[in-house]
């Protein structure tokens, strides 16, 4: 049996409780994940029933509570309409809306956007503080550091003696160092060359279940991995 999305289960489960009609387009609580617009931006949020105002030639990009991807193009006023599924029991705004005020507070949201819109789950940039999700440890890459300075890295042990020096070149990955263990819980302090202070990350290897980028931003986000949910929300902004 195909498993549904996260996003799509969720929005299932809204129309069978009787949030919605099927087939229906109704407005629905959004979040904002792309603007040109002064005033709108990334994490603000539409209340059901709200409305929005796009002015001549500029774009919103919004994600809707039964997990639609809507761009807004202006001149647009009037209310976001998706497919009315976004019910009570759906939580998509609700952990969007935490992740970015998370990447705020942390910086998180600020850095992700200076960076491509490529996405690869192996691969980790190593040089933000957090958790870092880790899919498949036999197929983790280092990524380039994406908040500038030197690319030699040097990655050692919070709690033992293990450490190791990666260069990564620009645009460019290399394999996560086999005397480091990917493990859940493993922490690493990582110091760029010519610091004089690093930061830390926390791995947490899992199981991914996702079947779409936003499933996978969910996903992220829940497990606490901030930084490459919303490296990933790129890609949405991108396809949007």
């Amino acid at each position: 049996m195909k498993r549904l999305s996260f996003a799509l289960a969720a929005a299932m489960l809204g129309s069978a409780l009787g949030f919605a009609g099927a087939g229906s387009a109704l407005a629905e609580e959004a979040i904002v994940i792309e603007s040109s617009v002064d005033g709108i931006k990334d994490g603000q949020l539409v209340p059901d029933g709200g409305t929005i105002e796009v002015p001549a030639g500029k774009t919103v990009t919004l994600i809707t509570n039964s997990g639609q991807t809507v761009t807004l193009a202006g001149p647009y006023s009037g209310k976001v309409e998706g497919s009315g599924g976004g019910g009570g029991e759906n939580q998509v705004v609700a952990v969007l809306s935490g992740l970015f005020q998370r990447g705020q507070e942390g910086g998180q949201l600020g850095a992700t956007r200076s960076i491509g819109n490529a996405f690869n789950a192996n691969t980790y940039a190593v040089d933000m503080s957090g958790q870092v999700c880790v899919f498949d440890p036999a197929k983790a890459n280092i990524g380039p550091p994406i908040l500038g300075g030197s690319n030699r890295l040097t990655l050692m042990s919070v709690t033992g003696a293990a450490q190791a020096v990666v260069d990564v070149p620009s645009g460019k990955t290399v394999p996560w160092p086999a005397e480091l263990p990917v493990k859940t819980g493993a922490k690493y302090l990582v110091q760029k060359q010519g610091n004089t202070t690093g930061l830390m990350i926390t791995l947490k290897v899992m199981e991914s279940r996702a079947e779409t980028d936003l499933d996978r931003v969910l996903e992220l986000a829940g497990a606490g991995c901030d930084a490459q949910a919303l490296r990933l929300i790129k890609t949405i902004r991108a396809a949007g």
